[in-house]
This record gives C-alpha cells, structure tokens and sequence, in this order.
C-alpha cells in the first residue's frame, strides 16, 4: 500500500530556515551602533538568544512524525506541540530597552482607513497569514508612532521599523510575539545596490 510522505515537516525546516536568514540581504543587516542617536541595527538572528537552537527543539518530533500521514489527528496533535514549544521560544533579554532598527514584513492586526497601525513584525512574507507563525523569538508586536503606519497597498513590501524595543510576550489572534515596539517609526525598505 503507498504511505504518503510526510511533508509538513520538510516544509517546517525550510520555513525555519526562512526565519533565521529572513530573505537574503535584508537579514543580513549587520549589528552596528549609530553614536548619533544610539540606534542598533540589527539583524533577525540577535533576537534568538545565544545557546537556543529551533532546529534541535524541531528535530525530536521528526521520528514521531514520519509515523503518520500529514493529516492524521495524532500527527496534527504533534504539530500541535511543535508550535506550542514555537510559541514559548525565548528572547534575548540583553536587546530589552534598546533601540533598535530592523527589517520585517507584516503581518496586519489593526487597519484604519487604508493604513495599517498595528501588525506583527515577522522575518519572511506571508508568516501568521498564510503560513504558521514564526517562534515567538521571531516575531514583534509594532504599534505605530502617530501618524506613522503601512498603506494597505504597500502591506507586501518589506519594511525598516525604528523604535525602543522591549522584551514582553505579548499575545494575538494570529501569532505571539515575543518582543514589542510602540510609536515605531515605519519605512518601506529599500534594498541598497
């Protein structure tokens, strides 16, 4: 009899690799300090704290998964505890009050008008909406400075976010986060060349 193959957790993998390299050069934005007005840049990869490796919290749950068809309820059950474990990563406490630059796309929670205020930072397009959501290590909950916010129309274009960033969960219909930047400055990002 033909088993199905497994594919959820390739898929799993890839997209964990998605996270921590975030799209090619926008990741790569180097940790630098700014003297001017003390704003780090900094990349996806410093708000995973030193010694956490996802891959290896991932890996346990391989063997169990090859058990089982993709939509098996025991498997959907492990899926379950994958992204419970997801959910719970933890932050790099030593980023907690500094402000910080980085890039994201966005994943909206609060749109007025055509402009959206209020949406999860997350380091590859279409994570919480079309895909899971990233570990909470990998997601930031961005509350727009006054006037500041992403046009509806500009909601798939990757974005710099400046802001204080502070280290709290934060919990959302579509995602937890395990960081948050209020009256964040919002621009579309542009590659350099």
């Amino acid at each position: 009899m033909f088993k199905k193959r497994n594919l959820i957790l390739p898929c799993v993998y890839f997209l964990l690799l998605l996270q921590i390299t975030a799209g090619g050069n926008m990741a790569i934005a180097e940790s630098q300090e700014n003297s001017s007005n003390q704003i780090e840049t900094i990349s996806w990869e410093n708000l995973i704290p030193e010694g956490y490796d996802v891959t290896e919290k991932i890996s346990k749950y391989k063997e169990q998964l090859n058990q089982f068809r993709d939509n098996d309820p025991e498997a959907m059950a492990i899926y379950g505890n994958i992204q419970a474990e997801l959910d719970n990563a933890p932050v790099n406490t030593a980023l907690d009050g500094k402000t910080i630059k980085m890039p994201g796309f966005i994943a909206p929670l609060e749109n007025n008008n055509g402009v959206i205020s209020e949406f999860l930072l997350v380091p590859y397009f279409g994570a919480c909406i079309h895909l899971p959501p990233p570990p909470m290590n990998q997601t930031v909950l961005i509350k727009a400075d006054s006037g500041q916010g992403i046009k509806s129309e500009d909601a798939k274009k990757p974005v710099w976010i400046t802001g204080k960033l502070n280290a709290v969960e934060e919990r959302t219909d579509i995602g937890a986060a395990g960081y948050r930047i209020e009256n964040a400055k919002i621009e579309i990002y542009i590659e350099k060349k």
